[in-house]
């Protein structure tokens, strides 16, 4: 009788200790989360801020063509906020099956996860009119207007979409004689191709795994473009996204001469 009572007061002491152990490590995850891995973030940001300083020159426009790999929100995140303090103005992710335009809101969540002070230096969606610059694209603070970067999400309906809108403007343009047949050449249909994307031509663009494909990226919108391999976005290192950076501030572009 004892003995069973002093065994059943043993386990429960046990298991008191096991719980009391179990929220001090629970305090203890969140601090680390809250303090170390923000701690890590500011400084990976600011070794990107000073990085792009000594580029020979830094895109306007980035693209990540994710190919055939899952999605990880947390590494696509992590390469947001790196072109963030890159002072990158765009970044366009494309995703050909379309999975990440249909979880934008997951991509949304990890990065505010990550830092909820940039998310106020993100813009999300096209707009034509941006240039980096400006009101439109800055708080305005004093004389001088912070940046922003502004992040599409891209997939392979959006390029048959934007031509077709093209074709059906021409036609449209053609039949009401707006246009003269005669008149509409290959430049014509570039620049309205350009104008309804929304976008500036990126400068840059990072194809993940072995073959580079660009799995039906906006095609006249790659002229200008520098295309370098990313090994994976998974798991990759802030010191892999600069040198990929400082690679293509070493390109030199001779624009077909």
């Amino acid at each position: 009788m004892f003995f069973r009572r002093g065994l059943w007061v043993c386990c429960h002491v046990v298991y008191s200790i096991f719980m009391a152990v179990g929220n001090i490590w629970t305090h203890v995850n969140k601090f680390v989360e809250r303090h170390l891995y923000a701690t890590t973030l500011e400084n990976e940001m600011l070794y990107v801020s000073k990085c792009a300083e000594h580029f020979n020159k830094t895109p306007q426009h980035i693209v990540l063509l994710l190919g055939n790999e899952t999605i990880s929100y947390k590494d696509l995140a992590n390469i947001i906020l790196w072109c963030v303090a890159a002072g990158i103005s765009f970044v366009t992710l494309y995703d050909h099956d379309g999975h990440l335009q249909q979880n934008q809101d997951e991509l949304y969540q990890a990065v505010k996860t990550r830092s909820k002070l940039c998310v106020g230096r993100i813009i999300w969606g096209r707009n034509k009119t941006l240039n980096g610059l400006g009101v439109e694209n800055g708080v305005q603070n004093g004389t001088k207007a912070i940046a922003k970067t502004r992040v599409t999400v891209l997939s392979l309906n959006d390029s048959k979409e934007t031509f077709l809108k093209v074709t059906r403007s021409l036609c449209y343009s053609a039949k009401n004689r707006e246009v003269k047949s005669c008149h509409i050449s290959q430049d014509v249909i570039n620049e309205m191709l350009i104008e309804e994307t929304g976008l500036p031509e990126p400068e840059l663009a990072l194809y993940c795994g072995e073959v580079c494909c660009t799995y039906g990226f906006l095609p006249w919108h790659i002229r200008i473009t520098e295309f370098l391999r990313l090994r994976s976005h998974h798991n990759i290192t802030v010191r892999e996204f600069v040198r990929l950076l400082q690679t293509y501030g070493k390109c030199e572009q001779r624009f077909g001469k």
